[in-house]
């Protein structure tokens, strides 16, 4: 090890000794002040330069302190003892050799002169050595925002790191970041490392370093240098600091806070002394947590930290900087082991559901008050309690809901789930979600009413948070005109009224009032101004060059923020290069004259959207445009081969029913054609490819025009994994689609939507195959689980096809689709489509589509526990097959009553 101290002698004489008081030789600190704009500059811009003078002051050639580096050969541990303020204000870890950065060439680190050094404690490992991650993001201070920070990214490497050791480490994550959860974390009396990331600042009035903590309601806490080591005093053995300015140079005892943190005690610290970039801060965070947990010590892991730093961006490099309380510091090697990762509730055991509500493509932008507006109505939360995100479609009520959930969902330690309603799901389905969510038994035989009471009941005593996204979906459809989705909508709206009571919190949005228990009103307008104009930028691509934040910022203007129309509008502009900014906004102006009142009054409040819609509408090529009138068909996520026959019947394709069952094979496993073996005549394998390739191709144009919302799923197909986009129109714009589809498109666009549903229900229904060997084998929903993915995400479709008509195929899409609601657990909407294909069978004369209905009702009475009604029905389909001759029906009938008989002891 090479220690150097600095002593000033004059203001224009540092003097430097070596390990055991050797004098090596003096400089002048006035030629390394960085004392002016100009200066600092130039330095952060190419720091070579003085780094040279950094190193020529310290080991100037033919010094004592030059011979003793040369004779540290390996290179090793070089420590750096300052005796005044300023001489630490020194950016010292940029000092150059000529080759390379002395603190990546040696291991470099701080000391405090000998007056100051604290005794230590001699760190004695525990079992298992704790690491504590606080990510720190506050949303506000005071009125102004904060810069989002990616606390995700920094704790998914320290979770690579921490896995990819052999070390008994383990890896806490404390959530929400508050000064008291850092207390309760550090009270058990025992050492730990602290890691963390987050804002740090310089209080201008007193000069001292502030961690930027949160409050409960993710409001800026800052906490001074004195509070933070307070808690971590006596346990940390090492406190990293991913925060701007934690080790900078200044006049205060307690403006570095890295150095504050070993005055107290703490044997290590790294703290940044300059701003630090975000790739910054990741890539020293993965490499020192590598190293140490690698076995290397402390020193060692930070230099390989600015080694890999320095190549990429040499001012970067320079920027962490590592204290040490004494010289002679170290710590033990962390002990070996299992790594461990832990998750506080309900972070922890997956229970926390969001996945199912869209995240913006852009990512999510501003918010801060309205999240914080959350924060506080959740705090102040008693039950009944449901909270209400309020605003036109399209302003970004999804997004703020799934961002609200994942902040604050660590105060529902029983778990956060987000149940969108649009498509409008049945009673059993969101029970069935429910059920699943709560780890709840299957219990098939249990009526609705029982069911809903054995759910209700679980409830109690649970913290949990339910998000109800499109609530107005189910609003309408209550008070709509069609009777059956009233009643539906009904039924599902009285079993959501019920959850308040039980002590449920429900956020939801809505363009409505809920009409829920404890209902609170919390208004969704456009963006911010600023936040706005990022959101069009981004959504500009190709334009960014010659594209201003204030001419972006104008067009936010002209649409009040509104983040659904700045999607329509961003690919118009980003696509015409020959459009001026100043013409686009001439343009907005004409054809938005209501935009000043597009988030007021209840005749107004989509007037703003619409006029972006038609203007989006009227910049499309004919075909898009006939496409996106036929989209609107669909209420759920799509993929292309499912929206084939409803972009084409009657256009450059008119597959027949036969073609579609060729058209989808195998849709389950890659959504793509199979081999031309058998395929018929009317379609052609080179046809089939040509389908979906324009299918894609059409849904892509319409998604990058802000057209269609994109849902994509990680699937694996055989031996590789592979993204399979599902599409959708957003709901607010779906009614200014249907507007569109008239005359005879609406036909054409019905029947190839009816062949799709009817080709999909047919395909996902369980069937017996044979494979190359000749044994029988299963396909469908039961073996396929991306084709019954697929299923679900378009069951109300499938529904909605099978009321399109009355003949015999809607009677085999009710009998399948039906199947798939069993499969789902929706038994009640299974038996309903029973019901709908026998009274079309009845009226139909169809006596063997008949038998086999009954057939499928019997099972689901039989499941329900209700034996005698199963038996009246297999009786009755016994006797249609006896009339058919139909011996292999008879066989499978008589083998499911015999199964009734032998279940109430009727043996004779």
């Amino acid at each position: 090890m090479l220690g150097l101290t600095l002593t000033p002698l004059t203001h224009t004489s540092v003097e430097v000794t070596l390990n055991g008081g050797q004098k090596s030789h003096t400089f002048n600190p006035w030629d390394l002040a960085l004392d002016s704009e100009a200066k600092i500059r130039r330095f952060q811009d190419d720091p070579l330069p003085y780094g040279e003078k950094l190193y020529r002051a310290l080991f100037p050639p033919g010094s004592p302190a030059a011979e003793a580096l040369a004779g540290l050969n390996p290179p090793g541990q070089v420590v750096l003892v300052c005796n005044e303020r300023a001489l630490e204000a020194i950016p010292w870890e940029y000092a150059w050799d000529g080759t390379c950065l002395l603190a990546a060439r040696h291991a470099f680190l701080r000391s405090l002169p000998p007056q100051e050094r604290p005794a230590l404690p001699a760190f004695a490992w525990p079992e298992r050595l704790p690491l504590y991650f606080l990510p720190a993001n506050p949303l506000l201070a005071g009125d102004d925002v904060l810069m989002p920070l990616d606390t995700e990214t920094e704790w998914r490497l320290l979770e690579r790191a921490v896995a990819g050791s052999a070390a008994a480490v383990d890896l806490h994550k404390l959530i929400p970041p508050t000064r008291d959860i850092l207390q309760q974390a550090l009270l058990a009396p025992r050492p730990c490392l602290v890691h963390y990331f987050g804002h740090g600042r310089l209080d201008r009035e007193s000069g001292r370093a502030e961690l930027l903590f949160e409050s409960e309601t993710a409001r800026l806490d800052a906490l001074d240098a004195e509070g933070f080591a307070a808690r971590v005093r006596g346990k940390a053995a090492l406190v990293f600091l991913g925060a701007c300015l934690s080790a900078a140079g200044g006049d205060g005892e307690d403006a570095s806070l890295a150095r504050y943190l070993v005055r107290q005690g703490i044997p290590f610290a790294v703290g940044m002394q300059f701003i630090v970039q975000v790739k910054t801060a990741e890539r020293v965070t993965d490499f020192f947590y590598r190293a140490l947990l690698s076995g290397n010590l402390v020193p060692e892991a930070m230099r390989q930290a600015r080694l890999s730093l320095q190549d990429k961006d040499l001012f970067q490099a320079g920027i962490p900087v590592l204290y040490a309380a004494r010289p002679e510091a170290s710590l033990p090697p962390v002990p070996a082991g299992a790594p461990q990762t832990r998750l506080p509730p309900p972070y922890a055991g997956n229970r926390l559901q969001v996945e199912r509500l869209p995240f913006p493509e852009a990512g999510f932008l501003g918010r801060q008050g309205e999240l914080v507006a959350i924060g506080e109505h959740l705090k102040d939360a008693r039950p009944p309690f449901t909270l209400t995100l309020h605003g036109v479609g399209g302003s970004g009520k999804t997004a703020l809901l799934r961002a609200a959930a994942e902040r604050f969902a660590w105060r529902f330690p029983d778990g956060v789930l987000a149940i969108p309603l649009e498509p409008l799901p049945g009673l059993n389905e969101v029970l069935r979600q429910l059920e699943a969510f709560l780890g709840l038994p299957d219990a098939p035989n249990l009526e609705p009413a029982e069911r809903t009471a054995r759910l209700l009941d679980s409830l109690r005593g649970k913290a949990l948070l339910l998000g109800l996204d499109n609530f107005e979906s189910l609003l309408h459809a209550r008070d709509g005109g069609d009777p059956d989705r009233a009643a539906q909508a009904k039924e599902l709206f009285a079993f959501f009224r019920q959850l308040p009571a039980r002590g449920v919190t429900l956020l939801v949005s809505s363009r409505a009032r809920s009409g829920l228990p404890g209902e609170r009103l919390l208004p969704v307008f456009g963006l911010q101004d600023l936040y706005g104009g990022l959101l069009f930028l981004g959504l500009c691509p190709s334009r960014q060059r010659d594209l201003e934040l204030e001419d972006a910022r104008r067009v936010s203007q002209a649409v009040r923020g509104h983040p659904l129309a700045l999607r329509l509008l961003a690919p118009i502009f980003d696509d015409d290069r020959s459009l001026s900014m100043r013409d686009f906004l001439a343009h907005l102006d004409e054809i938005l004259p209501r935009a000043e009142d597009a988030w007021a009054g209840a005749d107004d409040r989509h007037s703003g959207l619409r006029a972006c819609f038609d203007y989006s509408y009227r910049c499309l090529p004919e075909r898009l445009g006939a496409a996106l009138a036929r989209l609107s068909l669909f209420q759920g996520f799509f993929p292309a081969q499912i929206a084939a026959p409803v972009l084409f019947v009657g256009q450059a394709f008119r597959p027949v029913e036969d073609s579609l069952e060729r058209l989808y094979h195998n849709v389950g496993q890659a959504f793509w054609p199979v081999s031309s073996t058998g395929a018929p005549e009317s379609l052609t394998p080179e046809q089939q490819a040509e389908a979906f390739r324009q299918a894609e191709g059409v849904l892509h144009d319409l998604w990058s025009r802000g057209l269609l919302e994109d849902a994509p799923l990680l699937a694996r197909l055989g031996d590789e994994t592979t993204v399979l986009h599902f599409y959708s129109l957003h709901p607010a714009l779906r009614p200014f689609a249907a507007e569109r589809l008239r005359g005879e498109e609406r036909p054409e666009a019905e029947a190839g939507f009816f062949l799709a549903m009817q080709t999909l229900a047919r395909l996902a229904y369980p069937h017996a195959e044979t494979d190359p060997a000749g044994k029988p084998r299963w396909s469908g929903a039961y073996s396929d689980p991306l084709l019954a993915e697929t299923a679900r995400r378009l069951l109300p479709d499938l529904r909605r096809a099978a009321a399109l008509k009355g003949d015999a195929a809607a009677s085999t899409l009710c009998f399948h689709t039906a199947f798939l609601l069993r499969h789902f657990g929706d038994l009640d909407g299974a038996m309903n489509l029973y019901q709908q294909s026998l009274e079309i069978d009845e009226g139909l004369g169809d006596r063997r589509g008949k038998s086999a209905t009954l057939h499928e009702m019997a099972y689901i009475l039989r499941v329900r526990g209700d034996l005698d009604g199963a038996m009246n029905l297999y009786q009755q389909s016994l006797e249609i097959k006896e009339g058919l001759g139909d011996l292999q029906g008879k066989s499978a009938t008589l083998h499911e009553m015999a199964y009734i008989l032998r279940v109430r002891g009727d043996l004779d």
